[in-house]
Order: C-alpha cells, then structure tokens, then sequence
C-alpha cells in the first residue's frame, strides 16, 4: 500500500525549430506516502518500522518524438521526510526523523511502443531520468552534490492466447562532494 498522487499541466508551445514544431511545457506535482521496514545485517532482526513522506515539484521543456516517445529537460525539488513508527530496542540512533531536500537538473527520455498501456501484448517501454543538484539532509554539515539515474522497461509479446511481459528496473545515485553554506568548496 503506497498511495500516491501525481498531477501534471502539459502546455504545447508550438515552437519551429529545426524539423520539429511540437515543443511543450509542463509542470508537475507528486506526493507519496511509504512505509517502510529496515533490519539489522547480521541478525536479521527488524530495527524498526518508518514512515516516508515525498513531495516533488518540477517544470520541463520538452519534445515529442512522434509515436515514439518524449525527451525533457527542467529543474525539480524533492522534499522527503522519513519518522521512525517503531524502533526496536537496542537501535535508539534511528529514533530520530531525517529530512532530505533536493533541488536539480533532470533529463529525461521515454520510449514507449506498447500496444496497451496496462496489459500490453506486443511491444516496449523504456524510460530513463537522470537528476543531478544539491541535496541537504538534516543534520549534515552543508549541501552536497549528486546525481541519480534511474531506468526501468517493459517487454511484451505474445503467441496464440500466451502472453509474456518482462520488466526490469535499474536505480544508481551517488553524492560527490559537500559543498559550503556559501558556495566555496
């Protein structure tokens, strides 16, 4: 049970450059709700129970390519906050809540040849976003750079009344540095 909810205002602009005059504009809103449990390596005891909130907000400017797919550039914020529900004895460092702010440059390309959106027969989807910014965590000593790219498709086909659907997913994200209050390094 993750409830979620994205809205998003997609606004053509009719543009003409180069061979394409479909550009567009659009403007987005998600907020998430996620439980979630963590356990110890060694023992595999449960340490706790969390809950995480998401809010993101974003603009891109983007291109449609035909039947194919789309391709945007914008900037997004992310606001995560992540509360200890239960904490299990033993691990009182995770009593306390951790709050994440992002703020980045996104780039982001879908591919998408499905026949049907929710229970495709023939086809593919592949989409991709990277995010590179600032990210500030509370309790860290200053902002710090990151980048995070994430990837996901989908496989169809089908023979007579069979169908195969496979999905695969790939997440990478790291931190590069911490910058200063002021921008110096």
């Amino acid at each position: 049970e993750v409830p979620r909810w994205y809205t998003e205002i997609y606004h053509p602009l009719n543009w003409t450059l180069g061979i394409s005059n479909d550009w567009f504009v659009a403007a987005y809103a998600e907020a998430q709700r996620r439980d979630l449990d963590s356990f110890d390596n060694d023992s595999g005891a449960q340490r706790g129970r969390f809950n995480r909130k998401t809010a993101r907000l974003g603009v891109d400017l983007g291109q449609p390519w035909g039947d194919l797919g789309e391709l945007r550039l914008g900037l997004t914020q992310l606001y995560q906050r992540t509360v200890p529900d239960v904490v299990a004895a033993g691990f009182e460092a995770l009593d306390a809540p951790v709050s994440v702010r992002e703020s980045g440059l996104r780039a982001a390309a879908v591919l998408d040849q499905l026949d049907y959106a929710n229970f495709p027969q023939h086809g593919y989807r592949l989409q991709a976003e990277t995010v590179t910014g600032r990210r500030q965590v509370s309790g860290g000593p200053a902002h710090e750079r990151f980048t995070r790219f994430e990837s996901d498709g989908t496989v169809a086909w089908s023979w007579g009344l069979h169908t195969v659907n496979l999905y695969g997913r790939l997440q990478r994200a790291g931190a590069s540095g911490t910058l200063a209050p002021t921008g110096q390094q």
